[in-house]
C-alpha cells in the first residue's frame, strides 16, 4: 500500500476481529506485555466495560490499519495514550506519527486536555523516537514495572503538556 491519507474514525464493532488478530500477533503481544490469547468476545467485553475511554480506528486509503486510544482522567484533564499500527507491513512508514498528530489534536483541541502521557518499554526504540519527534518529554523510568515471560522489564513514562504541544504540518 502506498502511503496515503491517514485519518481517525470511530471504532466499530466490525473492527473487533481485525484488532484481536493484531493483538494476538507475537510482536504486538510482546509490545503490550500480553501473556494470553484474546478472542473477540473477550475484547468486546473489555471494550464495553471501559469508562472515560476514547478509541479511534486508524485508516489509510479507507483501510483499517491500527487503533488509537485515550484513557481519560477528566478530573485532572489528562489522558493515557496508546497507539499502534496493527498491519505489520505498514509499520515504520510514518503512518503512526501522522495518526499520533491527529489524536493529539483531538486530545488538546476537542477534549481540552492539559496533559497526555504514555508508556514505552525501554527496548522500543522506534516508538521512543516517534514520541520525541512529536514533542513528548521523557519523565522517568518505572523500574521492573512489567512482568513478562518470567522477567521484569522497565518501562519509560513520557508526557506532553498542552503548552508544549506544537501542531505539526505533517498531519
Amino acid at each position: 500500500m502506498k502511503n496515503g491519507e491517514v485519518c481517525l474514525r470511530s471504532y466499530l464493532v466490525s473492527d473487533d476481529e481485525r484488532t484481536v488478530a493484531w493483538l494476538n500477533d507475537p510482536e504486538m503481544k510482546n509490545t503490550f506485555g500480553l501473556t494470553y490469547q484474546i478472542d473477540v468476545s473477550m475484547h468486546r467485553k473489555w471494550l464495553d466495560a471501559q469508562c472515560d475511554f476514547l478509541i479511534k480506528a486508524i485508516e489509510v486509503n479507507g483501510q483499517h490499519i491500527g487503533n488509537a486510544i485515550l484513557r481519560l482522567t477528566p478530573r485532572h484533564k489528562s489522558a493515557l495514550l496508546e497507539i499502534y499500527i496493527g498491519e505489520a507491513s505498514l509499520r515504520g512508514r510514518g503512518m503512526g506519527f501522522r495518526a499520533l498528530g491527529l489524536l493529539l489534536k483531538v486530545a488538546f483541541k476537542e477534549l481540552k486536555l492539559h496533559r497526555v502521557k504514555l508508556f514505552t518499554r525501554i527496548d522500543n526504540i522506534a516508538a521512543q523516537k516517534m514520541y520525541e519527534k512529536a514533542g513528548f518529554v521523557l519523565e522517568g523510568c518505572e523500574r521492573q514495572a512489567i512482568y513478562q515471560d518470567g522477567v521484569f522489564v522497565d518501562q519509560n513514562i513520557w508526557g506532553l503538556l498542552f503548552d508544549e504541544w506544537v501542531v505539526s504540518e505533517d498531519v
